[in-house]
């Protein structure tokens, strides 16, 4: 996408701003060196070293550190270590490796008690396994953790409530994450699970948001609304979302916008659908824009497994709203399209391709490099568009929550804006608020 010098275009006018622009380019080039954008500023913060130094005031395991802490404080690991040890950690505390573009190694269990209302942080570690444990937080009270820049080597368990998991910038394409509740941002992973809550909505969102994943992604909880956007979904014998739960009372919207889906193997297989919505349940809470839908499965022996989005017996008022997005199948023509939406058709603005010399995507990130019917195809509305501030590109690299804002191989070191919430436009008049959660890498 082309860039450009001008943080804002007016609209409608001289009496409107669009703020679009603005937000996509902070999100992408500011970074901020203090955490006080995320936890504020903590005046009695303390540093406390971890390494074999011997000096007054250090550490030399982290176990003795994480104990003396204080909320707030900051656990700085040498990595001329290697800490053999289990830990256990309940305060807000922020674990980081000494220096930047490093990691930190902890052979052993790194255990996180869900206590009530702390923020934990985990920047630049290379752990051998991550446990959680309840505490006293709920869904009200939650405890947040992140891990960020990291890598954890068993899969990742966070199945507990009051727990907000939040998973930055970690490549680990084996791993695959359990969890409630949070966010996963610029990720490389195997998979994730949202997994069951109690049925009560929150009135709260997860953010899944352009990461790569390379096996079948489960979304089971329904207290939490979600929004899974700029994903790249790259699995080649299965389907690559699956969605299974049934919306409570009261509950706000769900959104799955501008992801790449490909099933990229040909031949049968009874689980190819692209997306699968799990029978009998209402999903008309659900908004699927701009995405591009590819699989090459080239069985002639049943339509059923030769569509996009599955399956076949949901009722037209319990559908989620399908709109703008690419369905491409190259090897099996009659049916580019879904097979339960009578209504999927040119009225909803979504388009079909069964020849390859339509589309070309890359095969790491999912970007729409060739494809007439995908590039400023997508749903128009405002706060769809580029950050080029033309009309919505399918897939990844498209609308404000671009692929490109969150894999910046530049910021090892430094902070980074990993979300920021303003409004798509100012009128004349109106007192904006806009507010921003930042994060320091290793």
């Amino acid at each position: 996408m082309d860039g450009t010098n001008s943080f804002f275009k007016s609209r409608c006018g001289a009496s409107k701003i669009n703020m679009k622009l603005i937000k996509a380019t902070t999100m992408k080039n500011i970074y901020l060196i203090l955490f006080s954008l995320m936890i504020g500023v903590n005046l009695k913060a303390a540093d406390l070293y971890v390494n074999s130094s011997g000096a007054t005031g250090t550490y030399t395991s982290l176990t003795a550190a994480v104990q003396a802490a204080n909320d707030g404080d900051r656990i700085i690991i040498s990595t001329l270590m290697n800490l053999v040890e289990n830990v256990t950690i309940n305060k807000s505390v922020t674990v980081t490796s000494a220096s930047a573009g490093t990691t930190f190694t902890l052979n052993g269990t790194m255990t996180i008690e869900a206590v009530a209302n702390k923020e934990i942080r985990i920047i630049g570690g290379d752990i051998s396994a991550l446990s959680f444990s309840s505490g006293t937080a709920t869904d009200t009270t939650a405890c947040k953790f992140y891990l960020v820049d990291s890598q954890v080597n068993t899969d990742i368990n966070a199945n507990i409530y009051g727990l907000s998991f939040n998973m930055l910038y970690c490549e680990d394409d084996d791993l695959s994450v359990d969890f409630k509740f949070g966010s996963i941002m610029g990720s490389s992973l195997s998979y994730f699970q949202l997994s069951s809550g109690s049925g009560t909505a929150q009135n709260d969102t997860t953010y899944i948001l352009a990461n790569k994943f390379t096996s079948e992604c489960n979304i089971n909880n329904q207290d939490h609304n979600y929004f899974v956007a700029n994903n790249f979904f790259y699995v080649p014998n299965s389907r690559q979302l699956y969605i299974n739960f049934s919306k409570p009372s009261n509950s706000g919207w769900n959104n799955i916008l501008n992801n790449t889906f490909a099933r990229y193997n040909s031949g049968y297989n009874a689980y190819s659908n692209n997306l699968y919505f799990a029978n009998n349940y209402d999903y008309s809470n659900l908004n699927l824009f701009n995405n591009y839908f590819l699989h090459n499965n080239n069985s002639s022996s049943s339509q059923y497994y030769n569509t996009h989005i599955g399956p076949s017996s949901l009722t037209t008022s319990h559908q989620p709203v399908v709109q703008y997005n690419v369905f491409a199948c190259p090897n099996w023509s009659s049916s580019a399209g879904i097979y339960w939406n009578s209504n999927l058709n040119s009225s909803n603005y979504n388009n079909y391709l069964e020849s390859t010399s339509n589309y070309t995507y890359s095969t790491t990130d999912g970007k729409i490099t060739v494809g007439a019917n995908a590039i400023n195809k997508g749903n128009p509305s405002i706060q769809y568009y580029d950050i080029d501030m033309t009309r919505n590109d399918m897939g990844t690299y498209g609308g404000p929550y671009t692929w490109e804002n969150y894999h910046d191989t530049t910021s090892n070191g430094r902070g980074r804006v990993f979300n920021l919430d303003m409004p798509f436009e100012i009128w004349m008049g109106q007192t904006p608020t806009i507010k921003a959660d930042a994060v320091h890498k290793k």
